[in-house]
């Protein structure tokens, strides 16, 4: 993700002055800054064309329901790739749409999840779903990598650092993992 990214601030411009997804639509983005940069990336426009039961899959690591949604046309553009992995790039507000995907609030946010598994089980943050953030400088790292104690939030209640803990861990799921 972060050579794609690289590659389309060289062609659009740097990352921080893109337009957003509710100025232009999912798609449109998509289209514009990811797609010619990510070999054989599909957008899917439903749950279903990336193999998902609905539009909001996810739970936290202790089994509650996270309220993300998959699919919204204006605050983010999923994608698949061609080994199944799922992309959710946010391109407004992360978490602040609706149930069926509609824009309740314009702030722009770098948050991308990354679904290795796509549509199958467990959907769940800290085992097949990890956060990551785009950051103005066109970096994208680990949700939470600035945490001294990383273990405080890839623990068995939530999940969402665990991208920072197996980065930090230099990319290997140490023995001290949560599960």
């Amino acid at each position: 993700m972060n050579q794609a990214l690289r590659r389309s601030e060289v062609d659009n411009g740097e990352y921080k002055y893109w337009s957003v997804g509710q100025d232009m639509g999912a798609t449109a983005y998509f289209d514009k800054y990811w797609k010619p940069y990510l070999s054989g990336a599909s957008i899917c426009h439903t749950y279903k064309e990336c193999n998902y039961k609905s539009n909001q899959p996810f739970s936290d690591i202790n089994g509650t329901h996270a309220g993300a949604v998959l699919i919204s046309e204006t605050a983010r553009t999923t994608f698949k790739l061609p080994d199944g992995t799922v992309v959710i790039n946010f391109t407004s507000m992360g978490g602040q749409a609706d149930e069926e995907g509609n824009l309740v609030d314009d702030k722009v946010s770098g948050a991308i999840y990354v679904d290795i598994n796509g549509g199958k089980a467990p959907n769940c943050y800290g085992k097949d779903l990890f956060v990551f953030i785009r950051y103005d400088n066109g970096l994208i790292n680990p949700y939470l990598i600035e945490l001294e104690d990383i273990s405080t939030r890839c623990n068995r209640q939530t999940g969402d650092g665990c991208a920072a803990k197996i980065m930090k861990d230099g990319w290997t799921i140490a023995d001290d993992y949560p599960w």
